[in-house]
């Protein structure tokens, strides 16, 4: 039962079975709650309440209950998950494959035959030419869209794996849901995060990765009187130098996606979509930002648009509560490398990246309570 949930968790979300899913997991948190209460659940438990609290102010604030049960699910939904999942033993290793393997599919179906699967298709609403220009990458070449069919998002999850594989590769801390994987699967997922050509999954790979170069330069220069502060920003200005040097060089992808230029533009465009009539509306939300819609609720500055429905004062308590569970299971790097590729498609948010998170952090627990 555990292996079958682990594989296609991904595989429901893509072919349109993401509710069956939903209804599973809460009857696990049900379950959990009343009947398996334990050790783990009681780590959990309060982020589960933190976002069940939230979801009742938002219930308060938007009086449809289709869109209250919508704005819930998407902004405060990995609660549920994660509690649901502190019980289940997870298969860790069907899951991850899943990542990869369903990325596989997506890739040599339209490299051979010239266009994407029909889940794709279908999850677009478009014609086969209109989906495979949202995915163009350069002429002549395609981004996978990956597990989340998002590339964004999908490069932004895999990105999380590859550093804990980097650090146990480096520090030698090692991460209960990286066991039993071989190399094969860290170059498969090596290689699907390359074919995403995400702009935000390479920005936090490259934070997690300075973060790391940061810790190995400040232990070389312990017996120097070298601050932490002039180490990170030496790392950070050859990072940005690299950067600039590989965009001059004409590299595809870093001419394109990575450009400076390009940040520029989408930091730009990101700014200018800040907007609040009033500062109550910004700190508590307001239904009037709010179209009785679906697809009002996400969009591509998901952050700003998770402010502008709940308010900044609730999104703070949600994210204070996330860190405060990722600080406990000593991931706050990931909890970071999560929280910055939110800010644009929602990596927290989406289906596949709940149910990521809710194994990452379950199965952490599970190797920490066993030590």
């Amino acid at each position: 039962m555990q292996s079958f949930i682990s594989f296609f968790a991904i595989p429901s979300y893509q072919l349109g079975f993401a509710s069956l899913f939903y209804i599973f997991v809460l009857y696990l948190a049900l379950r959990t709650f009343f009947n398996r209460f334990s050790a783990a659940n009681k780590v959990f438990l309060p982020f589960l309440l933190t976002c069940l609290f939230l979801s009742l102010y938002v219930f308060f604030l938007y009086p449809h209950l289709s869109v209250s049960i919508m704005i819930s699910r998407f902004y405060f939904g990995v609660g549920l998950f994660v509690f649901a999942f502190s019980n289940f033993k997870i298969n860790t290793v069907y899951f991850i494959r899943s990542l990869y393997l369903f990325s596989f599919v997506e890739y040599f179906h339209t490299k051979l035959l010239g266009f994407h699967p029909f889940y794709i298709i279908n999850h677009f609403n478009l014609a086969n030419l209109s989906a495979f220009s949202r995915a163009e990458f350069v002429s002549g070449s395609f981004r996978l869209y990956g597990p989340a069919l998002n590339s964004s998002i999908s490069a932004s999850l895999i990105a999380v794996l590859l550093l804990l594989i980097i650090r146990k590769s480096i520090f030698s801390q090692s991460n209960p849901v990286l066991n039993h994987l071989h190399l094969f699967d860290y170059l498969a997922l090596l290689f699907v995060f390359l074919l995403s050509g995400s702009t935000v999954g390479f920005f936090v790979l490259g934070i997690g990765i300075l973060f790391y170069l940061s810790k190995i330069l400040l232990l070389c220069f312990k017996s120097f009187a070298i601050s932490k502060g002039f180490i990170y920003t030496l790392v950070a200005s050859a990072f940005v130098f690299v950067l600039f040097l590989l965009s001059d060089f004409g590299f595809q992808l870093f001419s394109t996606k990575l450009s400076p230029g390009y940040i520029y533009y989408v930091l730009e465009d990101k700014l200018n979509s800040i907007s609040f009539d009033n500062i109550i509306d910004f700190l508590f939300g307001s239904s009037q930002n709010l179209i009785v819609s679906k697809t009002s609720i996400g969009g591509d500055f998901v952050l700003l648009n998770m402010i502008s429905i709940c308010g900044l004062v609730p999104s703070s308590i949600f994210f204070i509560a996330f860190f405060r569970l990722s600080k406990v299971l000593n991931l706050q790097l990931s909890f970071l490398v999560l929280l910055i590729s939110t800010i644009h498609y929602g990596s927290i948010f989406n289906f596949v990246g709940q149910v990521f998170i809710a194994i990452l952090y379950s199965t952490t627990y599970e190797e920490l309570s066993s030590s």
